[in-house]
């Protein structure tokens, strides 16, 4: 049976940097991931109301670029890949075109990718989608510099992001508002880093949530330290949303915060002198301990 700590101690032994949000060689960080099951939900709508197809090909930059964030870079170009058992053209330049806008939010580029017809592999008319990106660092963010007493922050999501939907999947409806509210794309938080790093504000630590929700945080924290949050509230934005999962599967407080991002896209760790003098709006969490 599938272990994630017997997965990760077997995949470090190829890797130093396994755990992290990023990778790292020289003065370049870059970082991979996916859509994942979110792109079922895509098709359903797509199939039932007609919705295109864009919102999925920004999700897959903004899941690239937010980890590049972590790692203190700032995003400068990107590649994608995108899988289907028989390529259909329409479907395939909408999440390209989401893709292109992605780029453009963030003033990345995209230059190029891989288009793969894998009939046997994928199949019913299904697609897969993932994004490759690199950035250059800007801004060291050794662990050591975080100490008891420090603040953590946090930006609003704009929803579910990409993470969850193998569980939210399983309780939705036929209800387009609802499907179209799930669908939202994942925020992209690079011009909020911007301007805070314009302000002069010294960021510590960055942690993007996403699957395995707040235990994201963790990973930016040396082995001695934790987060002591201020509320131990389920959600902290998009309370509709995050209700009704929360009603429909019963979940207790603890085990939606280990797997939604509950209102929550990216936290910050930063001194509580820093604090007042953020130009984007944030939410207190609570503080290093």
């Amino acid at each position: 049976m599938y272990s994630e700590h017997n997965y990760i101690q077997e995949i470090s032994k190829y890797s130093d940097q396994i755990g992290g949000f990023a990778g790292k060689c020289g003065n370049l960080i870059a970082s991979c991931d996916g859509v994942g099951t979110k792109i079922l939900l895509a098709q359903i709508a797509r199939d039932y109301y007609k919705r295109p197809l864009q919102s999925i090909g920004i999700d897959c930059v903004a899941m690239v670029v937010n980890d590049l964030l972590c790692k203190g870079a700032v995003p400068k170009f990107f590649l994608d890949y995108y899988a289907s058992d028989s390529l259909i053209e329409d479907e395939f330049y909408q999440v390209l075109a989401g893709i292109q806008e992605g780029c453009e939010e963030c003033e990345m580029e995209l230059i190029g990718g891989e288009t793969a017809e894998l009939n046997g592999i994928i199949s019913n008319g299904t697609f897969d989608v993932c994004g490759f990106g690199v950035g250059t660092i800007v801004d060291e963010l050794p662990k050591d510099n975080i100490v008891v007493g420090d603040s953590v922050v946090g930006l609003k999501s704009s929803g579910f992001h990409s993470n969850g939907f193998t569980i939210i999947r399983q309780y939705i409806s036929l209800d387009i508002e609802l499907i179209s509210n799930l669908l939202v794309p994942t925020k992209i938080y690079v011009k909020h880093i911007e301007l805070i790093r314009e302000a002069g504000v010294k960021i510590k630590a960055l942690a993007h949530i996403t699957g395995d929700g707040f235990k994201n945080v963790d990973r930016i924290l040396p082995d001695n330290l934790r987060v002591a949050y201020k509320q131990t509230i389920g959600y902290y934005a998009h309370h509709q949303l995050f209700g009704w999962i929360q009603a429909k599967t019963g979940m207790t407080v603890e085990r939606m915060r280990s797997t939604f991002n509950c209102g929550i896209g990216m936290v910050i760790v930063l001194s509580p002198e820093e604090v007042e003098k953020l130009p984007v709006d944030t939410i207190h969490l609570g503080e290093i301990v």
